[in-house]
């Protein structure tokens, strides 16, 4: 949003022009300029006519704007829902060497062996 701002800055003649034009023209997120989101309503400009001033309300843009979060959140949250495992299945275990300085950690091949309540399993 900075650097839009620089960008605009620098090619515009009239510096208040261009800040007002960039205020209520609208963005992509929910289609509302700036102007309309904070003071719900537009500025008042020579292009705009006064039917176009009234705002259409802020509890339709919320709901939006909640939904489209919601729907980004569920495709990039990176949660996956994981496996149960049986007792007997063979899994991959990564222990640290407490004893080394170096921190290595070493993986083994396990055998689950019980579950525990609290989602965890004991392993042989």
């Amino acid at each position: 949003m900075v650097q839009t701002i620089k960008n605009v800055l620098k090619k515009a003649e009239d510096a208040y022009k261009a800040l007002f034009a960039y205020r209520n023209s609208p963005f992509g997120i929910v289609g509302l300029s700036p102007a309309q989101l904070f003071i719900e309503r537009r500025l008042r400009s020579t292009s705009t006519s006064a039917p176009l001033l009234k705002f259409s309300g802020s509890t339709h843009t919320r709901e939006l704007l909640l939904q489209r979060q919601m729907n980004q959140y569920k495709y990039h949250s990176g949660k996956t829902e994981l496996q149960s495992l049986n007792t007997g299945t063979t899994v991959m275990m990564q222990h640290s060497d407490n004893q080394s300085y170096s921190n290595r950690k070493s993986w083994y091949s396990s055998i689950t062996f019980i579950s525990l309540e609290d989602g965890g399993y004991q392993l042989q």
